[in-house]
């Protein structure tokens, strides 16, 4: 898939000489992104993971 993607957006970029990525999120995951960046984060295994998920 990421092939794929990687090919598209060579052949757009050589159309268009150049290609631009719009990045638009809501505020948790601006939030969540700063908080990685921050290092205010915590490790958890998979099964943690899940159980949290399916809450």
């Amino acid at each position: 898939m990421g092939k794929v993607i990687l090919d598209l957006i060579k052949i757009t970029a050589a159309d268009k000489k150049g290609v631009e990525v719009v990045r638009t999120f809501n505020a948790e995951t601006i939030k969540a992104i700063e908080d990685v960046e921050a290092g205010r984060t915590e490790k958890i295994s998979i099964e943690e993971f899940r159980n949290q998920l399916y809450k």
